[in-house]
Protein backbone atom coordinates (compact mmCIF):
# COMPACT_ATOMS: atom_id res chain seq x y z
CA UNK A 1 0.00 0.00 0.00
CA UNK A 2 2.92 2.37 0.69
CA UNK A 3 3.85 2.40 -3.01
CA UNK A 4 0.26 3.40 -3.98
CA UNK A 5 0.37 6.34 -1.55
CA UNK A 6 3.78 7.35 -2.87
CA UNK A 7 2.52 7.23 -6.45
CA UNK A 8 -0.45 9.44 -5.58
CA UNK A 9 1.88 11.85 -3.77
CA UNK A 10 4.32 11.94 -6.67
CA UNK A 11 1.52 12.67 -9.15
CA UNK A 12 0.30 15.46 -6.88
CA UNK A 13 3.76 17.08 -6.89
CA UNK A 14 3.98 16.94 -10.68
CA UNK A 15 0.46 18.29 -11.16
CA UNK A 16 1.00 21.18 -8.73
CA UNK A 17 4.29 22.12 -10.38
CA UNK A 18 2.73 21.93 -13.86
CA UNK A 19 -0.21 24.10 -12.75
CA UNK A 20 2.20 26.69 -11.32
CA UNK A 21 4.22 26.75 -14.55
CA UNK A 22 1.01 27.19 -16.57
CA UNK A 23 -0.02 30.04 -14.26
CA UNK A 24 3.37 31.72 -14.79
CA UNK A 25 3.00 31.39 -18.57
CA UNK A 26 -0.37 33.14 -18.38
CA UNK A 27 1.19 36.02 -16.42
CA UNK A 28 3.96 36.73 -18.96
CA UNK A 29 3.77 40.14 -20.58
CA UNK A 30 5.87 43.10 -21.58
CA UNK A 31 8.24 42.47 -18.69
CA UNK A 32 9.38 39.28 -20.39
CA UNK A 33 10.21 41.07 -23.65
CA UNK A 34 11.94 43.83 -21.69
CA UNK A 35 14.01 41.24 -19.80
CA UNK A 36 15.08 39.55 -23.04
CA UNK A 37 15.92 42.95 -24.58
CA UNK A 38 18.16 43.83 -21.62
CA UNK A 39 19.97 40.49 -21.69
CA UNK A 40 20.35 40.51 -25.50
CA UNK A 41 21.47 44.07 -26.19
CA UNK A 42 24.87 43.78 -24.57
CA UNK A 43 27.70 41.97 -26.28
CA UNK A 44 29.14 40.86 -22.94
CA UNK A 45 28.27 37.78 -20.95
CA UNK A 46 25.19 37.43 -18.78
CA UNK A 47 26.06 37.16 -15.10
CA UNK A 48 23.57 35.05 -13.14
CA UNK A 49 23.41 35.36 -9.36
CA UNK A 50 21.41 33.82 -6.53
CA UNK A 51 21.95 32.05 -3.24
CA UNK A 52 20.60 28.81 -1.76
CA UNK A 53 18.27 26.93 -4.10
CA UNK A 54 18.23 30.01 -6.34
CA UNK A 55 22.02 29.73 -6.55
CA UNK A 56 21.80 26.10 -7.62
CA UNK A 57 19.31 27.13 -10.28
CA UNK A 58 21.58 30.01 -11.30
CA UNK A 59 24.42 27.60 -12.05
CA UNK A 60 22.12 25.50 -14.22
CA UNK A 61 20.75 28.55 -16.01
CA UNK A 62 24.22 29.95 -16.72
CA UNK A 63 25.19 26.57 -18.20
CA UNK A 64 22.02 26.51 -20.34
CA UNK A 65 22.70 30.04 -21.60
CA UNK A 66 26.30 29.16 -22.48
CA UNK A 67 25.30 26.08 -24.44
CA UNK A 68 22.62 27.97 -26.37
CA UNK A 69 24.61 30.91 -27.68
CA UNK A 70 24.48 33.40 -24.81
CA UNK A 71 27.79 33.57 -22.94
CA UNK A 72 27.07 33.47 -19.21
CA UNK A 73 28.71 32.93 -15.87
CA UNK A 74 27.43 32.29 -12.36
CA UNK A 75 28.42 34.70 -9.60
CA UNK A 76 27.82 33.59 -6.02
CA UNK A 77 26.74 36.80 -4.27
CA UNK A 78 28.66 36.07 -1.06
CA UNK A 79 31.84 35.17 -2.91
CA UNK A 80 31.53 38.33 -5.02
CA UNK A 81 32.88 40.51 -2.22
CA UNK A 82 35.81 38.13 -1.75
CA UNK A 83 37.27 38.49 -5.23
CA UNK A 84 34.76 36.79 -7.50
CA UNK A 85 33.28 40.13 -8.57
CA UNK A 86 35.93 40.06 -11.29
CA UNK A 87 33.57 37.77 -13.22
CA UNK A 88 31.43 40.83 -13.93
CA UNK A 89 32.86 43.25 -16.47
CA UNK A 90 31.68 46.77 -17.26
CA UNK A 91 28.21 46.62 -18.80
CA UNK A 92 27.61 42.87 -18.46
CA UNK A 93 23.87 42.37 -17.89
CA UNK A 94 22.86 40.54 -14.72
CA UNK A 95 20.08 38.10 -13.89
CA UNK A 96 19.11 37.87 -10.21
CA UNK A 97 17.23 34.85 -8.87
CA UNK A 98 15.45 35.16 -5.52
CA UNK A 99 12.34 33.50 -4.16
CA UNK A 100 11.96 36.05 -1.37
CA UNK A 101 12.70 39.02 -3.61
CA UNK A 102 14.69 40.46 -0.70
CA UNK A 103 17.92 38.45 -0.59
CA UNK A 104 20.38 40.58 1.45
CA UNK A 105 23.42 39.46 -0.54
CA UNK A 106 21.79 40.53 -3.82
CA UNK A 107 20.69 43.84 -2.30
CA UNK A 108 24.29 44.52 -1.27
CA UNK A 109 25.57 43.60 -4.74
CA UNK A 110 23.14 45.86 -6.62
CA UNK A 111 24.90 49.24 -6.20
CA UNK A 112 28.26 47.71 -7.13
CA UNK A 113 26.83 46.22 -10.33
CA UNK A 114 25.01 49.46 -11.14
CA UNK A 115 28.31 51.30 -10.75
CA UNK A 116 29.67 49.02 -13.45
CA UNK A 117 26.83 49.90 -15.84
CA UNK A 118 24.84 46.70 -15.41
CA UNK A 119 21.25 46.24 -16.46
CA UNK A 120 19.59 43.88 -14.01
CA UNK A 121 16.73 41.45 -14.60
CA UNK A 122 15.09 39.66 -11.69
CA UNK A 123 13.15 36.42 -11.42
CA UNK A 124 11.47 36.79 -8.04
CA UNK A 125 8.94 34.76 -6.10
CA UNK A 126 7.89 37.93 -4.31
CA UNK A 127 7.56 40.89 -6.66
CA UNK A 128 6.75 43.13 -3.69
CA UNK A 129 10.17 42.38 -2.18
CA UNK A 130 12.90 45.00 -1.87
CA UNK A 131 14.78 43.84 -4.97
CA UNK A 132 11.90 44.53 -7.37
CA UNK A 133 12.39 48.29 -7.22
CA UNK A 134 16.14 47.93 -7.78
CA UNK A 135 16.06 46.00 -11.08
CA UNK A 136 15.13 46.98 -14.62
CA UNK A 137 12.71 44.13 -15.35
CA UNK A 138 10.96 41.70 -13.02
CA UNK A 139 9.56 38.28 -13.86
CA UNK A 140 7.08 36.86 -11.36
CA UNK A 141 7.86 33.32 -10.22
CA UNK A 142 5.42 33.33 -7.31
CA UNK A 143 3.34 30.24 -6.59
CA UNK A 144 0.16 29.86 -4.53
CA UNK A 145 1.74 26.93 -2.68
CA UNK A 146 4.75 24.67 -2.85
CA UNK A 147 4.25 21.11 -4.11
CA UNK A 148 5.79 19.14 -1.23
CA UNK A 149 3.60 17.54 1.49
CA UNK A 150 4.46 20.30 3.99
CA UNK A 151 4.02 23.13 1.48
CA UNK A 152 7.33 24.75 2.46
CA UNK A 153 10.12 23.20 0.37
CA UNK A 154 11.08 25.15 -2.78
CA UNK A 155 9.54 22.74 -5.24
CA UNK A 156 6.93 24.52 -7.35
CA UNK A 157 8.71 27.86 -6.96
CA UNK A 158 11.97 26.30 -8.17
CA UNK A 159 10.18 24.69 -11.13
CA UNK A 160 8.60 28.01 -12.13
CA UNK A 161 11.88 29.92 -11.85
CA UNK A 162 13.67 27.23 -13.85
CA UNK A 163 10.99 27.36 -16.53
CA UNK A 164 11.22 31.15 -16.76
CA UNK A 165 14.98 30.81 -17.13
CA UNK A 166 14.50 28.25 -19.91
CA UNK A 167 12.02 30.59 -21.61
CA UNK A 168 14.62 33.38 -21.52
CA UNK A 169 17.31 31.08 -22.95
CA UNK A 170 14.93 29.97 -25.71
CA UNK A 171 14.00 33.55 -26.59
CA UNK A 172 17.67 34.51 -26.74
CA UNK A 173 18.37 31.51 -28.99
CA UNK A 174 15.77 32.80 -31.45
CA UNK A 175 17.11 36.36 -31.30
CA UNK A 176 20.60 35.09 -32.03
CA UNK A 177 19.40 32.76 -34.81
CA UNK A 178 21.10 29.96 -32.91
CA UNK A 179 21.00 26.81 -35.03
CA UNK A 180 21.42 23.07 -34.53
CA UNK A 181 24.88 23.44 -36.03
CA UNK A 182 25.72 26.12 -33.44
CA UNK A 183 24.46 23.79 -30.71
CA UNK A 184 26.55 20.91 -32.04
CA UNK A 185 29.67 23.09 -31.84
CA UNK A 186 29.26 23.48 -28.08
CA UNK A 187 28.58 19.80 -27.40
Amino acid sequence: MQSREELVGAKSVLIKEAECITRASENLGENFSQAVDLLYKNSGKIVVSGIGKSGHLGKKLAATLCSTGSPASFLHPSEAVHGDLGIHQEGDPVLFLSNSGSTPELLALTPILRGRGASIVGIFGNIAGRLASKVDAVLDSSVPEEADPLGIVPTASFAVSASLGDAIASALMKRRNFSELDYAQTH
